[in-house]
């Protein structure tokens, strides 16, 4: 029987909660959707630029932007890598759902299963790579439950599931 130093053990465990993270997300019916190969990160197939009180899919380069919180959508039955940008001064919450909760700071429905949403502070990227179901078709929406930002400022974008 091998044994592991507890190091390994976590190295171990830190790689796979990560792969799991990445790799495979849940759907409403509770499937498992599991990508085959990781997405280049440089070539994500959104990216959505999170400001102060707005979001904004554009390009990567930053052209070609669709507007501040202006409805964009996200393909089904594919696996799509979503490249968030925090562009502004402040944290921001990153949550994708329908029926906003904002004593909770989350939407009642979520997007996909498992998901509670990305805190990015100024400055800071992150990717979240998915491929959503049929079940997940429709209209949905991307918040920003911070305190003031979701209701005062607006933060809130139609998004969908097409």
């Amino acid at each position: 029987m091998s044994q592991f130093s507890r190091r390994e053990a976590l190295k171990l465990a830190s790689a796979a909660t990560v792969g799991g993270v990445v790799g495979a997300t849940l759907s409403r019916l509770g499937e498992i959707h599991v990508a085959h190969a990781q997405k280049d990160p440089a070539k994500a197939d959104l990216t959505v630029f999170v400001g102060d009180f707005y979001f904004e899919v554009g390009d990567a380069d930053g052209k070609n932007r669709k507007g501040k919180n202006a409805a964009f959508s996200i393909p089904s039955g594919q696996e799509v890598l979503i490249h968030f940008i925090n562009e502004g001064k402040l944290l921001h919450e990153i949550h994708m759902g329908r029926k906003p909760n904002i004593g909770k700071r989350l939407y009642d429905e979520n997007l996909f299963t498992g998901f509670l949403g990305l805190h990015l502070d100024a400055g800071q990227k992150g990717f979240l790579h998915i491929n959503l179901g049929a079940a997940q078709k429709g209209d949905w929406e991307i918040g920003c439950f911070v305190e003031g930002h979701y209701d005062d400022a607006k933060m809130h974008a139609p998004l969908k599931v097409v």
